[in-house]
């Protein structure tokens, strides 16, 4: 690794200063038609002599020779609201493209009155009113702890939670993460994390690459119409297309991988383009160079992101995105140093996953005020896991050597899964501007599921099939078909008041099943400063197809179940918020919610008293349930407050702080906590940006987060000593509060054509225990505790030309 870090600094030292100017460009749409904005008038700010130009009939805009740095950029036009991005990093590798989107002022001034404040707190997505914010991808750097992650970013906003440090699955006030809804580039698509199990939404390390990313909208309630399928948030995220007038490359060590990466046009002088990006577990690329990995099990993962966009005269405009990705990790229990096993009761596991999704995009114009958007995606996914148990027997098969004594081995499958789904999706809006009031967008899609699902496990004599695997499946279906349609509408009463209004109806094939999910807010923009809006929606999610097809062996009938799920209902969740916005200070706002939600026709078990799917989705296995009634209940409230201050003169901080409750009732008719009912979570984070000259930037940034701890189902003792659970006050009682501190440095240089980036992430700066579960030792009789991540540095290097 010395010798790694010391070729890149002799690399980088090859290179002189020269160059301290670059281009900034981009098209200006109308917010709700998207189309072109002739005439606007672009101003790079606090300029010296004053930068500027105008948009030409295309709404293209660029400006040259701009000094490398922070810059803010200023929007003006006739019958528009103005527009002010701040601080935009400009670097010496990398062009800066923009695409903005300006609002018509319906009360058409003769002059508009430039608003210097920023808008941060809008989403991209106009129809949301409440619970919503949009991200930049810088965040997701800058944030410490995020890790280039837009998950592990998005745990720093109000209401929202992660389940542990090994994985990024979101919990937004106390939902499971099995609700929310990942979205890229308007297509659903599956879970983008590596080591990501069927029905969940995270993993321990993400296949999003931040480095092809552009800004996004994150949803945490009552959002807009078009979104379905979903109880706890959604995540719309989108691909930023690669330039499309130079070749630009990029070369990455980090966290997430060895990664490399190139855009440019496919041909000088048009306007189509291509972003690429492939990427290669770290300890994996160490591994097979030869340096060791400490802990024994190297995680493999790999993945390639990319998207294509072309531009035609006639028909439009056509985009390929598209990501693929797998990963496998092999936990060994024999140690490999010795040639001994670590303990006499283990077992062998490998585990793996993946994931494809590619969605062919089209848009098309009619006429300057309507729009039709249509997509054809495909998707799969898959995980596949293997237990190998050791027993040690006198007729075994294998000899191993441990020290003094010789001990014959016997490794036999214990469980087994390979498990398949693929999806084949279509959709279609319609979106018009009517005038400067009304705006309406509809519009249709449709999923078609295939799965394959093989479970096993060896149970011994089972009565009626013999000392055998019983073979839960193989369920080999297709067919399964999910119908969405959705219509909303905006009304704009004036500048300062408007109406959201829209539907959202699912339909399952499967089993006939449907859901009508109205949606309603309005927000009133008291002043420049604050603003108040309310939001309600009914929202649905079918279970995780897995759910419908468990089965359970049927005794003493060989090879025949029972099947008990397929009739399932969608689980439904009315939503109702109240939010507060308060521009107190120039970059600087106060956002209060409070919510209430209440869910029913959620499975529970009609045999387990506690189980609930609501408590399932953040683990790397989720159970299969086979005798599931859509007859459970649950409830979630509270209150959010966020303190933000968006950078700056060189330096931002966020404060969250969420206080809420989030409980569950099964068919005992007993109020239960959920067993993410943390109660209380709190974010401090902040950063500082040092210029240490025309071409440097020294960036520290430091994060606190302290929470309520995990709720856990104890286990308890007989009076034989046995071990047991005590389902009597499952999720009853937390472990110790979380506190974490995350800490990062960062420097970028800008040199000869090339902008070099070194950071480092000191995760868990305190070495805080965290508990993260619980399991009995047989060898103590006591319960003992494992841990989550203890301090942990990492690195990261970045350079682009």
């Amino acid at each position: 690794m010395k010798s790694l870090l010391l070729l890149l600094f002799v690399f980088s030292s090859i290179f002189i200063f020269s160059q301290s100017t670059q281009t900034v460009r981009g098209t200006i749409l109308d917010l709700q038609s998207l189309t072109p904005i002739p005439g606007v008038n672009i101003v790079i700010l606090e300029s010296d002599p004053i930068l500027g130009t105008s948009s030409d009939f295309d709404g293209n805009w660029r400006i040259t020779d701009v000094p490398i740095g922070r810059i803010d950029i200023q929007f003006t036009a006739i019958g528009y609201k103005p527009v002010v991005i701040k601080s935009q990093l400009l670097t010496i590798s990398k062009e800066l493209i923009l695409e903005v989107k300006m609002e018509e002022d319906i009360e058409l001034l003769d002059e508009v009155v430039i608003n210097a404040g920023i808008n941060k707190n809008e989403t991209i997505n106009k129809m949301a009113t409440v619970s919503a914010r949009s991200f930049s991808i810088e965040e997701t750097e800058k944030y410490a702890g995020s890790l280039g992650d837009p998950s592990r970013m998005a745990q720093n906003f109000a209401g929202v939670f992660t389940a542990g440090d090994q994985r990024n699955d979101i919990i937004i006030r106390g939902n499971s993460p099995s609700g929310l809804l990942w979205r890229l580039d308007g297509a659903n698509i599956p879970n983008p994390n590596h080591f990501g199990a069927l029905g969940s939404t995270g993993g321990p390390v993400s296949m999003l690459n931040n480095n092809l990313l552009t800004n996004s909208d994150f949803f945490t309630g009552a959002w807009p119409a078009e979104y379905g399928n979903s109880l706890s948030g959604v995540f719309d995220l989108n691909m930023r297309n690669g330039n499309n007038q130079q070749r630009e490359y990029l070369f990455q060590i980090g966290f997430n991988g060895f990664e490399i990466g190139a855009e440019g046009p496919f041909f000088k002088g048009h306007q189509s383009s291509y972003l690429m990006n492939y990427r290669n577990s770290t300890l994996d690329v160490m591994d097979k160079l030869g340096f060791p990995v400490a802990g024994g099990a190297v995680p493999q993962y790999q993945d390639l992101s990319l998207k294509y966009n072309f531009l035609t005269k006639k028909f439009g405009k056509f985009s390929l995105t598209g990501i693929m990705g797998n990963s496998n990790i092999f936990f060994d229990h024999r140690d490999e140093n010795d040639g001994s096993f670590s303990n006499f009761s283990g077992a062998d596991t490998k585990n793996g996953s993946s994931m494809i999704t590619y969605t062919l995009n089209h848009l098309y114009f009619f006429n300057e005020k309507s729009r039709i958007e249509s997509f054809v995606n495909f998707s799969a996914s898959g995980v596949e896991t293997t237990v190998d148990n050791f027993k040690y027997t006198l007729d075994s098969i294998e000899l191993t050597n441990t020290g003094d004594t010789t001990y014959i081995v016997d490794k036999t499958q214990f469980f087994h899964e390979n498990n398949r789904e693929t999806r084949l999706s279509a959709g279609t809006k319609y979106k018009s501007k009517l005038n400067s009031k009304n705006y309406i967008d509809f519009g249709v899609s449709s999923d078609y599921y295939s799965i394959n699902y093989v479970d096993s496990v060896y149970v011994g004599d089972y009565p009626g099939w013999g000392d055998t695997y019983i073979k839960q499946t193989e369920v080999d279906t297709s067919g399964i078909i999910l119908f969405q349609a959705y219509g909303q509408w905006n009304y704009r009463f004036t500048n300062n008041l408007g109406l959201f209004s829209g539907a959202h109806y699912q339909y399952m094939t499967n089993n006939g099943k449907w859901a009508l999910e109205p949606r309603l807010s309005l927000k009133w923009d008291i002043n420049q400063k604050h603003s108040l809006a309310w939001g309600y929606g009914l929202h649905s999610q079918m279970q995780s197809l897995f759910l419908y097809y468990a089965r359970t062996p049927i005794e003493g009938q060989y090879n025949q179940y029972l099947e008990n799920n397929k009739n399932l209902d969608f689980t439904k969740s009315h939503q109702a918020i109240i939010s507060y916005n308060w521009i107190a200070f120039p970059d600087f706002r106060i956002k209060v919610e409070t919510y209430y939600q209440h869910l029913y026709d959620v499975p529970v078990s009609a045999d387990t008293s506690y189980y609930s799917v609501l408590n399932s989705g953040a683990g790397f296995h989720q159970e299969r349930k086979n005798d599931l009634v859509n007859e459970g209940i649950g409830r979630n409230y509270g209150v959010e407050l966020t303190l933000e201050k968006f950078f700056s003169n060189n330096f931002y901080f966020l404060i969250t702080g969420s206080i809420f409750e989030s409980k569950y009732k099964t068919l005992e008719d007993l109020w239960r906590n959920t067993t993410f009912n943390n109660n209380y979570v709190l974010n401090v984070l902040g950063g500082y940006e040092f210029v240490l000259g025309p071409s440097s930037l020294l960036s520290v940034n430091i994060k606190t987060v302290y929470a309520g701890g995990k709720r856990f189902i104890p286990i308890l003792t007989d009076t034989e000593g046995e071990p047991y659970y005590d389902f009597d006050n499952a999720f009853a009682t937390r472990t110790d509060d979380y506190f974490r501190t995350d800490l990062r440095i960062g420097i970028k240089v800008n040199m000869k054509r090339v902008t070099q980036e070194w950071a480092l992430d000191l995760q868990n700066l305190s070495n805080h225990k965290n508990i993260y579960g619980q399991s009995y030792n047989s060898d103590t009789g006591e319960v003992s505790y494992s841990y989550q991540q203890g301090f942990y540095p990492m690195f990261l290097y970045r350079l682009t030309f």
